[in-house]
């Protein structure tokens, strides 16, 4: 919600030369990709997806507590490439609805801004704050917290503006587990199982956490326990985790498994 309030206030300022770009790889889910298209052609923003390059950089791939910052260096680097006319715009949404891939390093740089808010610059495993600021990110919510970005969002009419937090893919995996496309793969496959059992409304929290030693976890919010407890065996058999593999359940904690 934090970068669609952002972009809706951009646009709001600069209609004329603005438009969204939502960074690909395997650490976006494609519900999350298609959420954050749905949530442009809301605002009327015009949106480009651009490629991203994070899950081939060994300190990302190895997980052990750099990861948010190669992420985030390689989105802002590829952000900072993005210089594209109006026409291009309207082009690329003409001929693929939102699709489209824009790099002309040699045009004039544009202006990167992001979502991040208050609470998150008190958040110490938020290492991509730095890469933000190394290449000179504007974050026009930083003063206000999560709360009143979703009281914003809500003001703003935006559908998502209750919408649960969905952070990348990455984020379910303990540290020391390695950030690999098979595992990122394997996290938006089984919680897209937990999230068909379950039929959760899309403002319910769930992650299915990937931690050491062969062992998993489900999270969900405090009032799904009890069921989610009840489809453990279904989803182990449906998603396919490994047969010596361990499945829990636990209430839901934001960042569990991220220190």
């Amino acid at each position: 919600v934090d970068s669609s309030v952002a972009a809706a206030l951009v646009y709001t300022c600069f209609p004329e030369n603005s438009f969204a770009v939502v960074g690909v790889s395997p650490s976006l889910s494609t519900v999350h990709l298609e959420n954050a298209i749905s949530v442009a052609e809301h605002i009327g923003i015009p949106q480009l997806t651009i490629p991203t390059d994070e899950y081939t950089v060994p300190g990302y791939i190895e997980n052990k507590g750099q990861s948010c910052y190669h992420c985030k260096t390689s989105l802002y680097k590829s952000l900072s490439r993005v210089t594209v006319s109006r026409h291009q715009i309207h082009e690329a949404l003409r001929k693929s609805r939102a699709y489209a891939y824009a790099y002309e390093p040699n045009r004039t740089q544009v202006k990167i801004f992001n979502g991040t808010n208050y609470d998150d610059l008190g958040d110490p495993t938020r290492l991509g704050l730095i890469a933000a600021n190394e290449y000179d990110v504007c974050s026009p919510l930083e003063r206000l917290t999560k709360v009143e970005v979703r009281e914003m969002a809500k003001h703003l009419g935006l559908p998502n503006h209750a919408t649960a937090a969905g952070p990348c893919l990455r984020s379910r995996l303990a540290l020391g587990v390695q950030a690999s496309v098979e595992h990122l793969r394997f996290i938006e496959q089984a919680e897209a199982v937990v999230r068909t059992a379950l039929n959760l409304r899309d403002n319910e929290n769930m992650r299915v956490r990937m931690l050491l030693k062969r062992n998993y976890r489900i999270e969900v919010d405090q009032n799904r326990l009890a069921e989610a407890q009840s489809i453990v065996e279904e989803v182990f058999h449906k998603a396919k985790f490994p047969t010596d593999s361990k499945l829990t359940v636990k209430a839901f904690r934001s960042g569990s498994v991220s220190t």
